[in-house]
This record gives structure tokens, C-alpha cells and sequence, in this order.
């Protein structure tokens, strides 16, 4: 009795990768890491695209561990410097603010006792952003230099790409690493989620035992306490870091620099102390600042929102992506390029099948009637767990604003340490005047607040318009609602402020105005999450308890019926696992042909398109005897279904098919006659073309002339003519001379088709391809 799918992938396993109990008990050489600072050297040079193929050496810059601070989970296509970007900001913001802040203050201390020159200037705050930004790029150097240095996990570096049995044991060892990983970080794209071994690694990291048993503790906690508020499961956290964020945040900063740093030349330029008793003079003042402002601002405004409503889209339609995450329908490099390696062609192991495999190990059950249900089981997992992870990171958060504040405000207390050293106020007196100076301080860092949450509000609406409205229009409005956002709560407080006497309290109510207003525009946002939050909250009360297994008619997600969605998903998943050896590839063609033939023409269509695998990996003989006769008789029963799948199956051979031309080629006629199947009938016969000699064409094209002259209807000639057009412009250039005659000889077959019926194309083809000039409509040379 032919096995199921499951049992193949089963008995394949031992031909294919490691013993199973290895997995989780990697060798303890094997486990390895890296320095942060490594990964951020060159500026992200071990994220670069230009091929994923490891470097010579770039294995040896990990090194043996058992404690890893950070996995790091990314996909390939994405850019590395907005991976660095995010990755400086990650990890190595809150120590930038630190530095800044004491050298601000330090810079202020010395202040105190400089000349009067430098203590009457604001250009010494420069020392303060400076501090910040190198601490920004190069604090995990520095961290290396008197502390431990941070340990990640970064596949290409920790994992040989090189040696492909080291490469099996890392890959099935990750459990390892993240039992030894303190949490994982995800360094998000639109592409991230549609990544196989992205996937993979969150698959890894929700299956340790942790996780698994305390998410079903607390589904059933739920069913008795509904009121109780819904936490994230305890124990190593995920960390969900957008890699555009980084690049909005830091666009941010220095667009708000260069507010501060415009105000302060202006204030310097105008000083008020020569207007402070012309109160007609300061209406000209503020604006003429505000004319250079907006100015300098046109600089990065743009540029920052162009970006941030790129990223907006992309998280906002993260939650949709989660709601119908399919690890069925992620992609992954060998599937890509049909199991061969672009460059050299070698024969590459199917990586889904590896990944299906450990799946089926970490969330399948002994109970489970289906050999599938596996899948969406974790399927469901990933929506439910990545989703809270989502709300919590996905959005600009507060601690990243006040991140943002801190690091453009904090400079500037080394301008007001020596103002407030220099005052002749005691008691009360001096403590309403330093509270004005604090409440001038901090009342820049308050605004900006105010005005990145106002950034992301304005992000949110615009995505109703963007593809209703020209992108440059939004850009331009959403400018101006900015800078008139910023000028409406900056100008109270900074009129009542130099308007009123130094002593007075006054400013305080359009500060606490402020101060409010932002946590109000905060407490907005968290509402929310909230919100999203308890709507993914109830849905899980609603069926807590309900698995829907992948084959089920009542999944959502499955449009076809159990027994298709068998084979729609499967066989691709599988069938690269069980063509290791030929009796093997036999018992599945026997399997796959008895189904084909019973089933519908859907399900026959993709049963053969997953024959590739075996196609690719197939004998001469095997091909001559099992599969070639087999797939013959499969696309006679169904031609339609097959229309697509057989020209599929015949491009993944990688033999010479000259004995089989004539067969292979039988059909092409018929598909080169239906328009809608006439580029399937165009690929055919490239391939058989490709792989076939000159003399096995020649015959093929010697029939399809017999063919044309017994044609009695016009269409079928036509569709004869079509092929044999098809076929001379994909001859392979011939050495032979006097098959070079057979070929253009007028006499010939083709030249005498193609004068007798007058098809021009065909006669064409024959001369182009006797002057080895490419064809006008071929290109064939």
C-alpha cells in the first residue's frame, strides 16, 4: 500500500540531515556568537546583499559560547545600513544619552570658570551632540574595551555556510542557540514574514518547552478569567524592531537640531536684550526666526516624511499580513531557483523540507488524525503571539520619543549651568527664577514630544489618501500641518515667557498646557493598542480551543477542498524529501500517478508541477521507464490540467532528452494552437530544444513537416507551422556542416513548409539561422 507524504518525509530523514535527538543537543563547539561591535563593523558590511554566500574567513569571527544576548532575526533582501541604523538605535541609544548627558553638564561645570567669551556663547553645546553621535556609532567598541562585549547571534557568522554538514547541524542545533539566547530581536521588513528561515527561527523560539507550556496555561486560564487583562507570555521576550524606525527616528533628531540650533543663532543675531524695551520690535523678531526655521526645517521635513509614511503602510499592513500568515506560502531560496545553485548549477537540498519537518516534530501530536494539522497549529501560534509583540513595537513608541527629546534637549543644559551659576537670587526668589529657566530648558523637549506624536497621527490619516492623492501634495500638507502644529504650541509659551517679568510664574500655564497636551496625544495612541489589543483579546475567548488543521474545509485561509489542499501544499513541501534514492522516486511516481489519474484536473495540475524535484534528481533510465511514461499518460488523460505542470516538470530535467525529443514534443503543436496556452508550448520547446541534439531536432522537425502536409485543417497547419517556427529558433548552433545543409537546404523540410505555405517567419528562421544573424522576431542568432 503506497505510504503517505508524512512517511516519505519520515523515512527520507536519515538520507537528508541529522538524527533527530541531535537537534537539540548540538555539539557545545558548534555553539557560537558574536560581538555586537562585528556585526556593525564597515558599516553592516556582514549584511550585504551582493550574494548571501559566507565570506572566506567570516565563520572563524564567532566564537564558542554557552550565553547569547541577542538572536538576530533578518532577511537578506533588505537594506543593511537601515539594519545598522536600527541596530545602532537599538542597542546603543540609551548609553549615547548617557555620554551626551554628561558632557553637557561637565561642558556646563567648565563653563563656570572659562572666560567670559566662552561662557557667553551657545557653541559649546556642541560638544554635547558630538559626545551623542559617537557614542551612537561606536559605543559597543568602546563597551568592548572595559566591559564584556554584547554576544549575538547572526546566522551568516555563526553558522558555515561553507561546510555543508556543519551548515545541517547549525541548522537543526537552533534550538540551541536560542536556549542559550537571552531574546530574540527581529529586525522587521515587509519581506521578513515571507521569509522561510525567518519563520523558521520564530517557529524555533515559540517551540522551547517555556513558551509552549505557559501559552497553554494561560488559554485555559482565560476560559475562567475572562476580566483578567492579557499579558504576554513570561520568560525571553521578543523584541520587534521596524528597521525603517531607526531612519525616521535619527531623520527626526536631526530635524530638530536643526530647530534648536537655528533658534539659538537667531537669538544670538537678535539679541533681545537691545529689543527687550521695544515691544513693537519683537513681533519682527519671532518672525523673521520663523521664516529661517521653516526653512532649515524644508531641509529634512520632507525626506522624514516620506520615509515615515512608507513605514507607516508597511505596519500598517503588518496586522493583515499576521492575520493571514500561511507558512505554506513563504518563499525560500532553493524553491526559488528550482533546488539549483544559480552560479555553478549544483543540486541544492530543499530547505522547506527540512523546516516542515522540524515543524511537524515541535507542534504536531500523537492524537492528530491529519499528518498536517501541524501547520496550523502554528499557524495560529504566530498570529496570536507576533501579533501582541506587533502592538506593543510595531508603532512609534514613548520611550523612543522621549529618546528622540532627550538627545536634542540635553545638550543645551551646558547653556543654562552657568546662567543659573551666575545669578545674585536666594531663597524663593531664586527659585522661581530657575524654575522659568528649567521650564525654557525642558519646554523645547516637551514640544517635540508633542510634535512626533502629532508625526505618527498625521501618518495614520494619510494613508487613506495615498492612493487616491499624488504623494508630493500629502508631502506638502503634511509639512504645513507641522510647522503650524509646532508654532501654535511654541509661540504662547515662549510670548508670556519673554513678556513677562523674570520673576513671574505665568509661563507655567502654557507649559502645564503642553505637558498635558502631549500625554493626552499619547494616552491617545496607547488607547489604541489598548483597543487592537482587546479586540485580539476577545477573539481568543471567542475559540479558544479550536484548531483548524490545514486540510479542514472550514479554515479560512484554505479555499480549496481537504482532499486538494492535500496535494496544493504538500507535494512541494515534500516531495524533494523522498527523491533521494530511486526506489524512492518510484514508489512516489506510483503513488502521485494513482492519484492524478482519479482526481480532478486541479489537483492534477499541481501533483504534476510538484514532480520537479524527482524530475531534477531522476536517471536516464528512470526517466526513460518511470516517469516519462507515467507523466506522458497523465497529460493524454487530462491534457488541460497539465497545461501548465508538464512544460514545468520537462524544464527541471537535467539530462539529454534526445531519445525522448519526439515524445516530449508531441504536444506541442496542440499548445502552440490555443493562444492561452501558447507561451507553455513556446517553453517546452525551448527546453526540449536545450537538451537535445541536432539530429533528434531535425527528426522532430522532418514529422512536424509530414504533419503540415497531411494538416486538413487549417488551423492544425497553422499550429504545425507555429512549432516548427518555435523549433528553428531554438536550434542549438551546429558544428556539423552537412547538418547545417539539412537544415537551410531548399529542399529541406523546413524551407520547403515553410515555401510551399509561405509562412515568412519560418522561412525566417531557417536563413536567419544559416547567417547566424538574430531574427527580427526570435532574436534567434
Amino acid at each position: 500500500m503506497p505510504q503517505s507524504p508524512l512517511e516519505f518525509s519520515k523515512r527520507a530523514e536519515s538520507d537528508w540531515s541529522l538524527d533527530p535527538s541531535e537537534a537539540s543537543n548540538l555539539d557545545p563547539e558548534l555553539i557560537r556568537s558574536v560581538p555586537l561591535e562585528i556585526c556593525l563593523a564597515g558599516w553592516g558590511k556582514h549584511f550585504r546583499t551582493s550574494g548571501v554566500a559566507q565570506g572566506r574567513g567570516e565563520y572563524e569571527l564567532s566564537q564558542v559560547t554557552d550565553h547569547i544576548d541577542d538572536f538576530l532575526s533578518h532577511d537578506w533582501k533588505t537594506s543593511r545600513f537601515d539594519k545598522v541604523l536600527a541596530m545602532l538605535w537599538t542597542f546603543n541609544c540609551w548609553a549615547a544619552l548617557v555620554s551626551s548627558t554628561l558632557v553637557s553638564c561637565l561642558t556646563g561645570v567648565l563653563r563656570i570658570y572659562a572666560n567670559s567669551d566662552l561662557g557667553n556663547h551657545w557653541w559649546p553645546v556642541c560638544f554635547g551632540y558630538l559626545a551623542y553621535g559617537f557614542t551612537l556609532c561606536f559605543w559597543q567598541r568602546i563597551r568592548s574595551c572595559f566591559w564584556k562585549s554584547r554576544q549575538v547571534f547572526l546566522d551568516r557568522l555563526c553558522i558555515s555556510q561553507e561546510d555543508e554538514a556543519l551548515k545541517r547541524q547549525g541548522i537543526l542545533g537552533l534550538p540551541s542557540f536560542l536556549h542559550r539566547s537571552q531574546r530574540l530581536t527581529i529586525l522587521w521588513s515587509s519581506e521578513w514574514s515571507s521569509r522561510l528561515w525567518c519563520v523558521f527561527e520564530l517557529a524555533t523560539f515559540l517551540s522551547r518547552d517555556s513558551w509552549h507550556h505557559k501559552h497553554q496555561k494561560h488559554q485555559k486560564q482565560q476560559k475562567h478569567q475572562k476580566h483578567q487583562k492579557h499579558r504576554l507570555s513570561k520568560g525571553k521576550p521578543i523584541q520587534f524592531v521596524p528597521v525603517k524606525m531607526g531612519s525616521v527616528l535619527l531623520l527626526q533628531s536631526l530635524c530638530l537640531i536643526s530647530l534648536s540650533f537655528t533658534h539659538a543663532v537667531m537669538l544670538d543675531i537678535l539679541n533681545p536684550q537691545y529689543v527687550s524695551g521695544v515691544r513693537q520690535l519683537l513681533f519682527q523678531f519671532y518672525m523673521v526666526t520663523f521664516g529661517i526655521l521653516a526653512v532649515i526645517v524644508a531641509l529634512f521635513l520632507p525626506s522624514f516624511i516620506y520615509i515615515g509614511q512608507g513605514i507607516i503602510r508597511e505596519l500598517a499592513e503588518l496586522p493583515a499580513q499576521l492575520k493571514s500568515f500561511r507558512v505554506q506560502d513563504v518563499k525560500c531560496f532553493c524553491c526559488t531557483n528550482h533546488h539549483r545553485e544559480p552560479n555553478t548549477g549544483e543540486t541544492l537540498p530543499c530547505d522547506r523540507v527540512l523546516v516542515h519537518r522540524m515543524l511537524a516534530r515541535w507542534f504536531g501530536k500523537t492524537s492528530d488524525e491529519d499528518d498536517f494539522a501541524y501547520v496550523e497549529r502554528f499557524n495560529k501560534l504566530v498570529r496570536e503571539e507576533l501579533s501582541i509583540v506587533v502592538l506593543s513595537d510595531g508603532t512609534l513608541r514613548f520611550s523612543d520619543a522621549v529618546k528622540v527629546a532627550w538627545s536634542v534637549t540635553i545638550p543645551w543644559i551646558s547653556d543654562f549651568i552657568p546662567w543659573w551659576a551666575d545669578s545674585d537670587l536666594t531663597g524663593f526668589s531664586w527659585f522661581r527664577w530657575f524654575l522659568r529657566g528649567f521650564m525654557l530648558w525642558s519646554y523645547n523637549g516637551i514640544v517635540m514630544l508633542a510634535w512626533m506624536c502629532m508625526c505618527g497621527i498625521l501618518w495614520k490619516l494619510s494613508l487613506a489618501f495615498l492612493d487616491r492623492v499624488p504623494r508630493c501634495i500629502l508631502m506638502v500638507a503634511h509639512v504645513a500641518a507641522l510647522l503650524g502644529f509646532a508654532i501654535l504650541i511654541w509661540l504662547p509659551f515662549r510670548w508670556w515667557y519673554v513678556t513677562t517679568d523674570e520673576l513671574s510664574l505665568l509661563p507655567l500655564v502654557p507649559y502645564s498646557a503642553t505637558v498635558l497636551l502631549t500625554i493626552g496625544l499619547f494616552r491617545c495612541q496607547s488607547a489604541g493598542k489598548l483597543a487592537s489589543h482587546a479586540a485580539l483579546q476577545q477573539e481568543r475567548l471567542e475559540q479558544p480551543e479550536q484548531e483548524v488543521s490545514p486540510t479542514s474545509p472550514t479554515s479560512p485561509t484554505s479555499p480549496t477542498s481537504p482532499r486538494e489542499e492535500v496535494f496544493v501544499e504538500p507535494p512541494a513541501l515534500l516531495v524533494a524529501a523522498v527523491c533521494r534514492t530511486p526506489a524512492d522516486r518510484a514508489t512516489l511516481l506510483e503513488l502521485y500517478s494513482k492519484h492524478v489519474l482519479e482526481a480532478k484536473k486541479v489537483l492534477s495540475d499541481f501533483a504534476l508541477r510538484a514532480w520537479s524535484p524527482v524530475a531534477a534528481q531522476s536517471s536516464a533510465e528512470e526517466f526513460a521507464q518511470q516517469l516519462l511514461p507515467t507523466a506522458l499518460r497523465m497529460t493524454k488523460r487530462q491534457p488541460a490540467a497539465s497545461a501548465v505542470s508538464f512544460p514545468s516538470m520537462v524544464g527541471s530535467v537535467h539530462l539529454d532528452l534526445s531519445a525522448h525529443a519526439k515524445e516530449l514534443l508531441e504536444t506541442a503543436p496542440e499548445k502552440l494552437k490555443d493562444k492561452d496556452r501558447r507561451l507553455l508550448g513556446r517553453s517546452l520547446v525551448k527546453d526540449v530544444a536545450k537538451a537535445s541534439s541536432s539530429t533528434a531536432l531535425l527528426a522532430v522537425a522532418e514529422s512536424w513537416a509530414e504533419l503540415v502536409k497531411k494538416a486538413g485543417k487549417v488551423d492544425e497547419k497553422q499550429a504545425a507551422l507555429q512549432a516548427l517556427a518555435e523549433l528553428a529558433s531554438h536550434l542549438p548552433v551546429l558544428e556539423d556542416a552537412s547538418m547545417v545543409a539539412k537544415l537551410i537546404d531548399p529542399k529541406g523540410p523546413l524551407a520547403k513548409v515553410a515555401a510551399e505555405d509561405a509562412n515568412e517567419e519560418l522561412l525566417g528562421c531557417t536563413q536567419a539561422f544559416a547567417s547566424r544573424k538574430p531574427h527580427p522576431v526570435t532574436g534567434m542568432g
